[in-house]
């Protein structure tokens, strides 16, 4: 099982529907509507949101969305985890682990 990984960019529309679906999947959100396309391509033009994918054959298995915020500390911005998801079958595999490294390098 050969899992891919990467940042979601602006033409990642796709992927981003995807992962917003396996969110409502893992978290169990009921009475979920999946926003309109054209809100989460904003959403993708942010750069203060930021979103990781894993994939294996080109399918969202796994994500996490992040959060770019200003500091009330100091002259600078945090960036926050906000949800971190993997589908139930492919849990416990390291995947959640391996995203979160991704992640950790990059910010």
């Amino acid at each position: 099982m050969k899992i891919e990984y990467k940042k979601l960019e602006i033409g990642d529309l796709g992927c981003l529907t995807e992962l917003v679906k396996l969110y409502e999947q893992v978290f169990e959100m009921e009475d979920f509507a999946l926003p309109a396309a054209q809100y989460l391509q904003s959403l993708l033009e942010k750069e203060t949101v930021i979103f990781y994918v894993a994939m294996i054959d080109k399918k969202v298995v796994g994500g996490l969305t992040a959060h770019v915020l200003p500091s009330t500390y100091f002259p600078s911005s945090e960036v926050y985890i906000y949800d971190l998801a993997v589908e139930t079958k492919f849990q416990r595999k390291g995947i959640g682990r391996r995203l979160i490294r991704l992640f950790a390098a990059k910010y």
